[in-house]
């Protein structure tokens, strides 16, 4: 696993692509042209919130955004991150909590080009 990791990795950079390792929630992700991407710093402990309660408001943010271009868009499903549309992903979330404090955030797939995520496990 970590030989093929590192092959994919040659090749990315081969044909151009940055990769960079980020400590943060999730798994990889991709982020490039046509993704509308927000990576809010938000203060968890003075707003009451835990981590799970902070992912599902960042889903319900996208799946509003969606609902105003009239895409049924969905999140909170059963063992998945991120925001549906059917079996079709949409949008991503990956946070980092910090003392109380969140980095990173979430990615909405708007014209992007969906080619680029046979690099990464969705």
């Amino acid at each position: 696993m970590v030989i093929t990791h590192c092959i994919i990795l040659q090749e990315l950079r081969q044909i151009g692509y940055e990769v960079h390792n980020v400590p943060r929630g999730g798994e990889t992700t991709f982020h490039g042209p046509g993704q509308l991407v927000a990576y809010p710093i938000v203060n968890l402990r003075q707003l009451g919130l835990g981590a799970r309660a902070f992912v599902e408001r960042l889903e319900d943010a996208m799946v509003q955004t969606a609902g105003c271009f009239g895409i049924q868009a969905r999140g909170r499903v059963p063992g998945k991150t991120g925001v549906w549309v059917g079996e079709r992903k949409l949008g991503a979330v990956g946070v980092r909590i910090s003392n109380g404090i969140s980095s990173h955030g979430v990615a909405l797939n708007v014209t992007t080009d969906v080619s680029h995520y046979r690099w990464t496990r969705q």
